[in-house]
């Protein structure tokens, strides 16, 4: 009986004795685990650490069963692997699909050290040799997405900013910038006035106070101004502008200084843009009535928002409602846009519980 209880865990429920590659199947059956855990944190972190106890318990008892080292019907530790692997990955499918591959090619030609891990005695050899084939996957992807960039977002689809209009953006902003370098303070002023609104913007949907608003954007701009020999090409301007941004938004949000002391219906923008903050964040494609004219679901909104974590409501804001495209945000975040990517999913799916449950919305907004 108790022999059976350990087969049926380390073939993952006779997933191991399929024909023809049981690992794949393994690998298949992590996937699916995946597709039903994704959206909810604690599931996932909950199937994870029941895959790998499970795992660490069956596959070496189940080698003295069937009486060979990591026998191939033993794929509870290719089910666990694929998802911690999956857990790290942005949830694009390209990411994914490429993800599965390698995690097979990396699993089936163990590469060093996985062949030496894998000859461990018992479960700890089963396991790890699958966890380090995982974080090989992961560094390869991590790489491609940090270095390869552009051919990732035309293929996802990432950015919702024309590219040549970028590139020609950042072109002014260089020469403007080499010119404010010479003391040039009218290059600066048209720096100044290009990004003093978008800066604001940023700023007040993270401290939603508008004083406090104003207060940083113009110290935003005397540490630009302060440090502009330091600024270096590696990074655009306006990402450099950003960053100084939100290390001022994260400091001031430290330290505990600002009040919630806006209404929603007042303009987030300066002067002539009455852009509200529901204009920005709701598709308004569906259910016009409901989401343009509800000041329940506005509140609704901005409660949901101040509940995310800094890091979650930071690349939400950036993302969806200053449309930067990815790249631009893996500046100002100082990260690749892989890593964007998945925290921004993540952000979005946590926005959305939460607005469903504070709303009572039958369907994600973002």
């Amino acid at each position: 009986m108790k022999d059976r209880l350990v087969k049926t865990i380390a073939t993952f429920f006779g997933v191991g004795y399929l024909p023809f590659m049981p690992g794949t199947w393994g690998s298949l059956a992590g996937v699916f685990i995946y597709f039903l855990v994704r959206h909810n944190d604690y599931l996932f972190l909950g199937a994870l650490i029941t895959l790998f106890l499970l795992g660490a318990y069956s596959s070496g008892r189940a080698e003295k069963i069937f009486n060979k080292k990591d026998d191939e019907r033993i794929v509870i530790d290719e089910v666990f692997g694929i998802l911690l692997l999956f857990c790290f990955l942005p949830p694009y499918y390209p990411y994914l699909i490429a993800g599965f591959i390698l995690f097979r090619v990396f699993d089936i030609l163990k590469p060093y050290p996985i062949k030496k891990i894998q000859a461990l005695s018992g479960s700890l050899g089963v396991m790890l040799d699958d966890i380090l084939a995982a974080a090989y996957v992961y560094i390869i992807i991590s790489i491609w997405g940090r270095f390869f960039w552009r051919k990732e977002e035309v293929f996802l689809a990432l950015s919702v900013i024309n590219s040549s209009g970028r590139g020609e953006s950042r072109s002014l902003d260089k020469a403007l910038v080499e010119k404010a370098k010479d003391g040039d303070k009218r290059a600066f002023d048209e720096l100044y006035q290009k990004y003093k609104k978008p800066i604001f913007n940023y700023i007040y949907r993270m401290v939603r106070n508008r004083a406090t608003a104003e207060d940083l954007t113009q110290e935003t701009f005397v540490r630009a101004y302060m440090n502009l020999q330091s600024y270096r090409e590696q990074n655009t301007f306006s990402a450099w502008l950003y960053r100084i941004a939100g290390n001022l938004v994260k400091n001031e949000l430290r330290a505990n200084v600002y009040r919630a002391a806006m209404s929603l219906d007042q303009p987030l923008t300066i002067d002539e843009e009455n852009l509200k903050l529901i204009d920005t964040v709701v598709d308004r494609s569906s259910e016009p009535d409901l989401i343009a004219r509800s000041h329940e679901l506005h509140e609704a909104i901005q409660r949901v928002l101040d509940s995310l974590s800094v890091e979650h409501k930071t690349v939400l804001v950036l993302c969806d409602v200053q449309e930067l495209s990815y790249e631009e945000a893996g500046e100002i975040l100082n990260t690749n846009v892989g890593t964007v990517a998945s925290r921004l999913s993540r952000a979005r799916a946590e926005f959305n519980k939460k607005l469903r449950i504070e709303y009572d919305l039958g369907r994600d907004v973002i």
